[in-house]
């Protein structure tokens, strides 16, 4: 069921034409940009976007402009693990062979100062559970007690589904921002 799932996900975000993926993503961004959370976090871990996710570049030029540490994801173990590491601007970074920006250098910074994570999914529940490609590398991520950064997921309107089954270790998110709207969860950990 989880794969037919991602399989269906991964065809509709397809489906969105350029020009609609970018305008979704601005309002999307916009909306990140105006929270409390955003305006009080000093240190961002956000993802570096691929071609059919939610441009996060937005959040990224205002996160340096504002002065915010920030942390973006670097793979490891052939895409198996995901480390954070801090990067001053665009030089930092160099298309990885499928084309999404990665660190170029620098050492894995903790995760536990961060005081926001910005995530990708496939797809996102309305109790904020997440759906990652299947290889668990966020997860393992934001997995240690000492990350207690609000955990917000970014995706588009149509990655809203119903239910995810998901493990009961694999943490909920707080929020989950899309270019309609913003949904805060409650009884988060």
């Amino acid at each position: 069921m989880t794969k037919r799932l991602r399989r269906r996900l991964r065809a509709t975000v397809r489906s969105l034409e350029d020009d609609v993926r970018h305008v979704k993503s601005m309002q999307a961004c916009r909306s990140v940009l105006a929270s409390e959370w955003w305006r009080r976090a000093g240190t961002v871990f956000v993802y570096l976007a691929s071609e059919y996710e939610v441009d996060t570049s937005p959040l990224l030029e205002a996160a340096w402009r504002d002065g915010k540490n920030v942390l973006v994801p670097r793979r490891e173990d052939r895409g198996r693990s995901i480390v954070s590491v801090a990067i001053q601007d665009w030089l930092d970074c160099l298309p990885a062979g499928d084309g999404v920006l990665e660190p170029l250098k620098g050492m894995a910074t903790d995760l536990a100062d961060a005081e926001l994570v910005v995530l990708p999914g496939l797809g996102f529940d309305l109790r904020g559970a997440r759906l990652g490609r299947g290889r668990g590398a966020y997860e393992g991520l934001i997995a240690p007690a000492a990350v207690r950064a609000h955990r917000c997921g970014l995706a588009f309107e149509e990655q809203i589904v119903e239910h995810i089954q998901m493990p009961a270790s694999n943490r909920l998110l707080h929020s989950l921002v899309t270019d309609a709207e913003v949904r805060d969860f409650a009884g988060c950990t």
